[in-house]
């Protein structure tokens, strides 16, 4: 696409304890992401996977304003997220909301269904009160839920039916962007197709944006239209949904597709050093997955490889890829 991204992040970094003690020395700290570039088209939606700690939640959290980045750029149409903060009239929030992993936890307990919609209605859209009535019963309408739910409180729901709840509270404020950080984890699996179902009826009814973060491969798999893999705070492989689950490049993103439980197939654990995660206070020289990798070669341990694009369908950061068959 030759278009400019909707949503770029430029060389965006974030560490978390950087700080220097009485004595002036570097304290330790944790480099959560490292130099991560990535555009997202408007009306597309991105996985983010990798194993837990990996920085994509981090990612998420950033691109909402929640944490400000250490240093880079994340724009929205071409203007940084730290001025639609400083903007009047709630810039950010009207362009891009959070859904919550925890469902329940993530509504106010003391508040109703109503009360916790109503919220954005008035403070980032200034309804007045017959609008915001009007707009309540339009928003259960959407997510599928009944409009007698609006005087009930958040722990009379279920799990699915909260991060319904979820969902609305983020369209009331009728952004562009939806950030999903695990949206149907805490969920049973008979329910979570059903709010992926929703997810992709909303998606195309509101041309809404997704940043989607997930460990479930198969989930990734079946709503992202291109998936960025992340190791350590970077992303290792990138690139269009069908290319990288039916050929990885990275080993790392072999490793964990091949970790996918299949019915009738026999489970393994990585084998040696394959299982032990890098320290994230002192990452490894290189590429910080060469000490798990299978087929490491010296370049790996000196050098830390670029995302590259030989036009094979993905972008991948390795001095030593998987050869397509």
């Amino acid at each position: 696409m030759t278009d400019r991204p909707f949503v770029e992040f430029k060389s965006v970094y974030k560490y978390f304890g950087k700080s220097r003690s009485l004595t002036g020395l570097q304290k330790p700290f944790v480099q959560a992401v490292r130099g991560v570039d990535l555009g997202v088209q408007r009306g597309e939606t991105i996985g983010i996977v990798g194993e837990s700690g990996c920085g994509k939640s981090t990612l998420a959290r950033m691109l909402v304003g929640l944490d400000p980045p250490s240093s880079g750029d994340i724009l929205i149409e071409g203007k940084n997220i730290l001025q639609l903060k400083k903007e009047k009239h709630h810039a950010l929030p009207l362009k891009v909301q959070f859904v919550f992993q925890d469902p329940i936890s993530s509504l106010n307990p003391r508040h109703t269904v109503a009360e916790i919609l109503r919220a954005p209605l008035k403070y980032l859209r200034n309804l007045t009160d017959a609008e915001q009535q009007e707009q309540l019963h339009y928003l259960m309408e959407v997510v599928n839920l009944r409009p007698e739910f609006l005087d009930r409180y958040p722990h009379e729901f279920s799990g699915g039916q909260a991060q319904r709840i979820g969902i609305a509270r983020a369209l009331a404020a009728q952004p562009e962007i939806l950030v999903l950080d695990e949206p149907v984890s805490a969920l049973d699996v008979s329910i979570q197709a059903q709010v992926l179902n929703l997810l992709i009826e909303l998606k195309q009814k509101f041309n809404l944006t997704f940043v989607f973060i997930s460990h479930d491969l198969a989930v990734v798999e079946s709503i992202s239209d291109r998936v960025a893999v992340m190791y350590l705070g970077r992303i290792v492989e990138y690139g269009e949904t069908d290319y990288l689950f039916s050929t990885p490049r990275h080993r790392y993103t072999w490793l964990l597709l091949n970790s996918v439980p299949e019915i009738g197939k026999e489970l393994h654990g990585p084998a040696g050093d394959a299982s032990i995660l890098p320290d994230p206070l002192n990452p490894p020289v290189g590429c910080a997955f060469a000490e798990r990798c299978d087929s490491p070669i010296p370049k790996c341990h000196k050098e830390m490889p670029e995302l590259q694009d030989n036009g094979s369908g993905t972008e991948f950061a390795c001095f030593n890829p998987i050869e397509r068959g």
